[in-house]
């Protein structure tokens, strides 16, 4: 049995849509990653909200903010930067962008269920 793995790179104003029904292929089990690449960034605004115009008090200020981070948005952080590595390593240039299998990118869709539908229909047109 073969298995997919199904990267998916987005960002927060481009959330994913994914079926409750899609856990299998046709040919195997399918492996899904979501990289939410803005994570990095929401996590630091949320650090520096409300900080004051003395640069040595905000500094403090984000030191204590970033130590009581919660374990969620600090995995939120390592996926986001996980993912800005991949994209870097796929020359994924724009998003959202599916990865399938680590070799082909649909770019602009938001719907998996689509998106692996086309690479379905795409493999099956290449083994023909």
């Amino acid at each position: 049995m073969y298995s997919h793995l199904v990267e998916v790179f987005t960002t927060s104003s481009s959330p994913i849509t994914r079926d409750a029904d899609l856990p299998r292929s046709n040919s195997g089990a399918i492996d899904f990653q979501i990289y939410e690449l803005d994570g990095i960034q929401r996590i630091e605004s949320k650090l520096s909200e409300g900080l004051t115009p003395d640069p040595e008090q905000s500094k403090q200020v984000v030191l204590r903010r970033f130590q009581q981070l919660h374990e969620e948005d600090r995995a939120r952080m390592q996926r986001a930067a996980m993912g800005l590595a991949k994209a870097m390593q796929y020359g994924i240039d724009r998003y959202p962008a599916v990865v399938f299998d680590g070799e082909v990118v649909i770019y602009g869709m938001t719907d998996i269920g689509e998106a692996l539908h086309r690479y379905q229909e795409w493999r099956e047109g290449r083994t023909r």
